[in-house]
């Protein structure tokens, strides 16, 4: 009978051995509030935030094409706003073809255990054009904003945005 429980135990003890390097493997790659953003949570957020910006503005130049929303990496209800703001300038009779010229991200922050937070500064020009194509103006933006992201499932999602003071925009043409 001894013998018969050995086997078990040891299965148990590979688990918890296991379970215990997972658990210091997500510990080193996630903070607490305050602290330091270290490798590689800083680099992952970054690129989730530049595919974030990229895709949401194909999004928004197809006028909120369904195979552009579900890939953007992003919650259900940032998507959702996304492909209204698209849908809203495409309602108007206008579609809006942003283009993100340069991104410069910074400050990551650790907001909770698997949240952080991250600045940018983007350099866009958009491109308004009628429903014909013909092209009505174009306009650069350099907008300012903060990212919310979550960790889960070993991938960072965004959550949420804010606008920051200075986000201005101008028209080129």
């Amino acid at each position: 009978m001894r013998n018969a429980l050995v086997l078990p135990a040891a299965v148990i003890a590979t688990g918890l051995a296991l379970l215990g390097l997972e658990a210091a493997r997500v510990a080193r790659a996630h903070g607490v509030r305050g602290e330091a953003v270290g490798e590689p949570a800083r680099s992952e957020a970054a690129r989730a935030v530049e595919v974030f910006l990229q895709l949401s503005a194909h999004l928004h130049g197809s006028g909120g094409d369904d195979r552009f929303a579900d890939a953007i990496p992003a919650s259900p209800l940032v998507v959702n706003e996304l492909v209204a703001a698209a849908s809203f300038a495409l309602h108007r009779g206008e579609i809006e073809e942003p283009r993100l010229v340069r991104s410069e991200l910074r400050n990551p922050t650790w907001a909770g255990r698997t949240v952080l937070t991250l600045d940018s500064t983007e350099y866009w020009v958009v491109r308004v054009r009628d429903a014909k194509g013909t092209e009505l103006r174009t306009r650069a933006e350099v907008v300012e904003a903060r990212y919310h992201l979550l960790h889960s499932r070993r991938e960072w999602t965004v959550v949420g945005w804010d606008l920051l003071d200075g986000s201005r925009g101008e028209a080129a043409r």
